[in-house]
């Protein structure tokens, strides 16, 4: 692999938006890539502002609507910790219904649909008794997880389909390095604008406004390209082996149930820190509107350099290599540098350290998952997958926010960037033993 070139990363994004020219050679002559990838490869980046904002940059001021309109720690955390509740119940049941569709456009566009709709609604709030406004934004966020699973499962399962597995790394990084610049973007810019606006009108031209935007997603993923399904083939056995009993799942899927626990502890670390972040920014610091869009720009901006590289680096000979490094670093080094300061400036660096470090926990935790999924229950791999981690996203700012009620939220994030270390060992150590063979490169040749 040669070395990294950020130019030579900006020029295969602009060829996948048409803006570039392809007469660059490949690194790799035997890593093709056929019409029906290139074209999705595209949708993919046209789409994911609009993917970002409504689910990164909107999402990030929900915790400080719901301060300014009185919000307690505990509605804080229910912010998350109600979203995930309904993501434990919800994915396999949701996972049926995806496989039974197996229309992944159109099931996107519906999930995005009725994914906009209470964050549109968001902006009525304000019209609502005192007494209900902030355990309204609980109730339309918890609503908005529904569509959202649906969502994340479809998406997982269908880039699967959609890309070789040694183009899927990296095309899952260049969307999401484009995520980065637009939440780099549009986080300054929405601080900026929740300071100059009076508030609760602030709010409501951010909500509306940006929730209709967003429904362009629905039009973008209607423009996919599936490509044909193929059976997995079945190899060919005695009659005493396919006459046998098959293993128990606990055994057929041990790399896979193994592995979940790791993420069940790197996600409960992630999400017990979450809350405590905005707390501490906002109680304890002083934070306003444009301190955090400031703070959420910096962490993009790690972000986009997170994805551009390891969405290159990664590779299965040295994937495990990668997720401790990135691991320690989002779920360790995050929570301890933020308690370290006293101060916002210095914060700056730090997030986009996380940003940095949480690309690559994300995109590599993401290929492994889809690695260690069958492709023909895939979705059903995911939905177990999602309900595992929204167990932790239940569970763990429920937990840190009654801490911080007692001890503050600068002494349990540290806490929590202790236990950060132990589960980002763990989540690097079970289940890593299997490692699959990709499938032969597409012999179609680029176009």
């Amino acid at each position: 692999m040669p070395a990294f070139s950020f130019l030579r990363l900006l020029r295969r994004v602009g060829q996948h938006l048409g803006l570039v020219g392809r007469g660059f050679a490949h690194p790799d002559p035997t890593d093709v890539v056929t019409p029906e990838e290139r074209h999705n490869s595209r949708i993919f980046i046209w789409e994911a502002p609009f993917t970002n904002i409504a689910f990164g940059s909107l999402a990030n001021f929900f915790a400080l609507f719901a301060i300014q309109l009185g919000g307690s720690n505990a509605v804080v955390g229910w912010l998350t910790s109600g979203p995930a509740v309904v993501n434990m119940l919800w994915p396999l049941p949701s996972a049926r219904i995806i496989q039974r569709l197996a229309n992944y456009p159109r099931t996107l566009a519906l999930s995005a649909f009725f994914h906009r709709l209470p964050i549109i609604a968001l902006a009525g709030i304000p019209f609502l008794p005192p007494a209900w406004r902030a355990w309204a934004i609980v109730v339309l966020t918890t609503l908005s997880a529904l569509p959202a699973t649906i969502w994340g499962a479809s998406f997982q399962t269908a880039s699967a389909e959609m890309f070789h597995p040694r183009h899927l790394a990296r095309v899952v990084g260049e969307r999401w390095a484009v995520m980065s610049i637009v939440g780099m973007i549009t986080s300054l810019l929405l601080g900026k604008m929740l300071d100059l606006i009076p508030f609760p009108l602030n709010f409501q031209v951010l909500f509306a406004g940006l929730g209709a935007l967003t429904l362009a997603s629905v039009w973008f993923v209607l423009q996919l390209r599936m490509p044909p399904r193929q059976e997995e083939p079945v190899s060919s056995t005695s009659s005493a082996e396919n006459t046998s009993a098959p293993a128990p799942w606990w055994q057929a899927y041990r790399q896979f149930a193994m592995y979940e626990v790791g993420v069940f502890l790197a996600y409960f670390a992630m999400f017990a820190a979450v809350p405590l972040f905005r707390i501490y920014w906002v109680r304890d610091l002083g934070a306003t509107g444009t301190w955090i869009g400031v703070l959420t720009a910096a962490y993009s901006a790690g972000g986009l350099l997170g994805y551009i590289f390891w969405g290159r680096w990664n590779r299965p000979e040295r994937e495990q290599r990668g997720a401790l490094i990135a691991s320690l670093g989002i779920l360790a080094g995050y929570p301890l540098l933020t308690a370290t300061f006293h101060l916002l400036a210095p914060l700056v660096p730090v997030m986009l350290f996380a940003g940095f470090m949480g690309g690559g926990h994300e995109l590599i935790i993401f290929n492994r998952t889809v690695a260690l999924s069958p492709r023909r229950t895939r979705p059903t791999f995911v939905a177990v997958h999602q309900m595992i981690a929204n167990a932790a996203a239940f569970f763990a700012p429920l937990a840190s926010t009654a801490l911080a009620n007692t001890f503050g939220p600068r002494w349990v994030l540290m806490g929590s960037g202790f236990f950060g270390i132990i589960a980002g060992i763990l989540l690097c150590s079970l289940g890593w033993g299997f490692h699959p063979r990709p499938r032969p490169a597409a012999p179609v040749p680029s176009p």
